[in-house]
């Protein structure tokens, strides 16, 4: 793996990261107020005990009936104990073929009792440890032109894209239809429904990381009802939000993990306007929330960008990986916080999640407290850092600090276990 152009992270203080991005001309807040991590919040009139979030990272644990394993379960627990106020259960499939892999989970009727029970285990787990219970969010994902159930590629796309579609373009066989999107709106609505009787806090219609979701925002040259205008484009997104709503009771909580910025030029990525290049344009995805929150009282909406598949350092900014990207690895940091910030102060009514804190290392824990302090976010995830240590938020909440000898060190090897099939885990986990 190669290295992110030889800038490894090696900075000693704060003050050396900051005349890094001095020199990097960017900027990221920082505080030594980590105590405001500890701050309460009500979310749809839930009490979130504390404002750390453990993001949605997929363990590639699914049992042969779509259930969680005995390992997947373990991680759970492990995070339970480790005391977040939220717990943003990984990406969960509407159906069997719109998995990412043969050991990606999904949810029907024959397994959710399955959830059920590692939703109550969860719970409990952090009860008997915190004296509380988690607020628990399940992801709901359709993978669309990454499927692989079975191991072989079986994509579904919205329309062709010829930056991604580089070994030729795909026949229009594979392009969903307008009325197979309108079942599936109604498959989402149950599996929202299956959720709330497995007993989790809410759900996530995610629409981030190139999944279908994600790549209807973008559909600009796609016709019918779904491509287009912009409506046309945040339909679907919009009818599996009614779906939901009207599928479980008032208090549920349904939000959205949402990528605001894919990284590729107008019309083929979203979050760019045309003739801006790779400009991020935060505009689309604020008018997005602001319509969401219009209709539905959206609590609060996490916040992405990139694709896994083709520019992770977007997402998950990084020392070690299979390519060297073209901008250091703090620029990659500040583009998320501050687009993030962009978007919280333009849509206020709406809690949002700050994402992309792991490189920071063992100074994470200083930029989740400035991004709390100047109000960039309401919460502060960690995705990376949750899988090197699971327990990282009794420590940050407890000591306003980070073990150093279970710092997540950004080398890739969890997201190449994932791309493998294998087990998501950290290097450094013990056998």
């Amino acid at each position: 793996m190669s290295s992110a152009g030889g800038r490894g992270f090696s900075y000693r203080s704060v003050p050396e990261v900051e005349d890094r991005l001095q020199e990097l001309q960017v900027d990221l807040p920082f505080s030594e107020h980590t105590e405001l991590m500890n701050q309460k919040l009500v979310i749809a009139g839930r009490t979130v005990q504390n404002r750390i979030v453990c993001q949605p990272m997929q363990s590639c644990g699914g049992k042969v009936n779509g259930g969680p394993d005995r390992l997947t379960k373990r991680r759970y627990i492990r995070l339970a104990e480790g005391g977040a106020g939220i717990i943003w259960f990984e990406s969960v499939a509407v159906l069997p073929e719109a998995r990412s892999q043969s050991r990606h989970m999904w949810l029907d009727e024959h397994n959710v009792e399955d959830y059920k029970i590692l939703v109550q285990e969860i719970k409990e787990a952090c009860f008997k440890k915190n004296g509380f219970e988690p607020i628990i969010l399940l992801q709901l994902s359709h993978s669309g032109r990454y499927c692989k159930p079975q191991g072989v590629l079986q994509p579904v796309i919205v329309r062709n894209n010829p930056l991604f579609e580089v070994d030729g373009i795909l026949d229009a066989s594979y392009i969903i239809g307008d009325e197979e999107l309108k079942r599936l709106e109604q498959t989402y609505g149950a599996c929202v429904r299956l959720a709330g009787e497995a007993g989790f806090d809410g759900v996530d219609i995610k629409a981030c990381h190139q999944n279908l979701i994600n790549e209807l925002l973008s559909a600009y040259n796609r016709p019918g009802e779904y491509g287009g205008s912009f409506f046309n484009r945040v339909r679907f997104l919009q009818n599996c939000f009614e779906a939901a709503h009207a599928a479980v009771p008032k208090e549920f909580i349904v939000t959205t993990r949402l990528s605001i910025y894919d990284g590729f030029p107008y019309p083929y990525g979203f979050g760019t306007r045309e003739y801006a290049g790779l400009k991020p344009d935060v505009m689309q995805v604020i008018e997005i929330i602001q319509y969401l929150d219009k209709l539905f009282d959206l609590p609060l909406a996490n916040i992405s960008m990139g694709n896994p598949y083709i520019n992770p350092h977007i997402e998950r900014p990084y020392d070690r990986g299979t390519y060297i990207p073209d901008e250091h690895p703090l620029v990659s940091v500040a583009r998320i916080v501050n687009c993030t910030a962009q978007v919280q102060k333009a849509c206020g009514n709406v809690k949002l999640v700050a994402s992309g804190l792991s490189y920071l290392r063992q100074f994470s824990a200083q930029l989740a407290a400035g991004i709390l302090e100047k109000n960039y976010a309401a919460l502060v995830g960690f995705g990376r850092m949750s899988v090197a240590d699971p327990y990282f938020p009794q420590r940050l909440l407890k000591e306003g600090a980070l073990s150093p000898q279970r710092l997540c060190t950004t080398c890739g090897y969890c997201t190449a276990c994932f791309h493998q099939g294998r087990r998501v885990k950290c290097r450094g986990e013990e056998k």
